[in-house]
């Protein structure tokens, strides 16, 4: 199996930080309207040999498996060590696209 090479700057993984960010915003913005959400929930990539670290702020969230083909995205269990595979990197940039449209600006559903 030929492995896939990836980093932090690579297109999938900024798409992939982009739409995570995004998804996150509106939620932030209603409960904390204070603060400023990229400074307190900045989404970073960190390269691995296996894993691209995935990370929130300070805090590991994901792995993605460069060893996988479909690049498979891991919860963790603590920091560098993987969890749950909850989808690939495609499926899980889709997701997280999908929810930055399901609520409007005002915390209602859309639709």
């Amino acid at each position: 199996m030929r492995r896939r090479t990836l980093d932090a700057d690579s297109p999938e993984i900024v798409a992939a930080l982009t739409a995570w960010h995004e998804s996150g915003r509106a939620s932030f913005e209603r409960s904390c309207p204070t603060l400023d959400y990229d400074s307190y929930e900045r989404k970073t990539a960190k390269n691995g040999k296996r894993w691209l670290k995935l990370d929130c702020g300070t805090s590991g969230a994901y792995l993605v498996d460069q060893t996988s083909p479909e690049l498979a995205v891991y919860t963790i269990k603590a920091y560098g060590v993987p969890h749950l595979c909850i989808g690939t990197l495609a499926t899980m940039i889709a997701v997280w696209t999908k929810q930055q449209t399901q609520w409007s600006s005002h915390g209602n559903p859309v639709g």
